[in-house]
């Protein structure tokens, strides 16, 4: 791995804000793949070196006390991310690296000219030749991510926050395909006047393609995501926008503390307490697999991030 790195940092409005920028840019070869070998040679796979993979970035922080007067102070910090990575070379033909549930719900594979967080899934067939479509529908990894953490100190008395922004990322929603499949999605019925058959089951459904799949019924849904649709219609924006935390502290006065108490501070905290986002499920921010380097956005029934409260009391001896 070789790496080039480069950045500056600036103080502004007489040294009230401090801004530091930094951008990398990494390139990876020799990187360790797996390939199938022939019966032949009495062994089944072969771990060897091969391809190589380049990753870019963008930090941004910017810190700074917008107001100190008096006994008030206002001290905050933003920060930006930015990274992207795509393999540039691959000595084997494209893969999937083994996390997801397939094309008909959206995967993963390792390809030339695509990051491994690249979405592929199934979107219909060819007019012409009837065989099914797989192309890329977009970046499980965010756009970009930022961070707005703020601190107002009055007296004896500081509240703290810190908001996450998460703009983009695709979230493969299984959780949503058990509701329709079990016909239990609280939005399951299809508009009044879709064609049915002597089943009962729709014949057509409003077009994926200009309506998109956040604007259809589960009966729609399904009717797209069967065959002989086959369209992963259970890939969905991942963006949030989250209040991950707020708390509340009061320094107790020395005078009440006694004399082997040096200092004392009663502080109550929650976190979780607010999400905002576009998705259908409990919460765009899960993971079936765990912390994967590839893979990770899949919805599959896990419990959303719980909401805590904290009391506390911090003593110095």
């Amino acid at each position: 791995m070789t790496e080039l790195e480069g950045g500056f940092d600036a103080s502004l409005f007489g040294s009230r804000a401090q801004l530091a920028v930094t951008g990398y840019r990494r390139n990876i070869t020799q990187l360790l793949l797996s390939r199938v070998l022939p019966p032949s040679t009495g062994f089944s796979s072969e771990t060897f070196n091969g391809g190589e993979m380049l990753s870019s970035g963008l930090e941004v922080s910017l810190q700074g006390t917008p107001v100190e007067r008096g006994n008030f102070t206002w001290t905050t910090n933003t920060t930006f991310t930015r990274n992207r990575t795509h393999v540039s070379k691959l000595p084997v033909p494209e893969f999937s690296p083994g996390n997801g549930f397939g094309n008909s719900f959206g995967g993963y594979r390792i390809a030339v000219g695509y990051s491994p967080t690249t979405v592929f899934a199934n979107w219909g067939h060819d007019a012409t030749t009837g065989a099914q479509i797989v192309k890329p529908l977009g970046e499980s990894e965010p756009s970009f991510q930022m961070g707005f953490q703020n601190d107002f100190k009055l007296g004896r008395f500081t509240m703290a926050s810190l908001l996450d922004w998460s703009h983009g990322g695709l979230v493969v929603n299984l959780t949503r395909n058990y509701y329709d499949e079990a016909g239990t999605a609280i939005d399951f019925d299809a508009p009044a006047g879709t064609p049915r058959n002597s089943a009962g089951q729709i014949t057509s459904a409003r077009p994926i393609e200009t309506c998109g799949a956040k604007c259809l019924t589960g009966e729609e849904r399904l009717f797209w995501y069967h065959n002989p649709n086959n369209y992963a219609v259970y890939v969905e924006d991942g963006s949030f926008l989250k209040l991950r935390e707020v708390s509340l502290s009061y320094d107790i006065p020395t005078a009440v503390l006694g004399r082997k108490v040096t200092s004392a501070q009663l502080q109550l905290s929650g976190r979780n307490l607010v999400s905002w986002f576009p998705y259908s499920g409990y919460d765009p921010e899960v993971s079936n697999f765990g912390n994967v380097a590839a893979g990770r956005n899949q919805d599959v029934t896990p419990f959303p991030p719980s909401r805590t409260f904290w009391l506390g009391i911090n003593l110095v001896f």
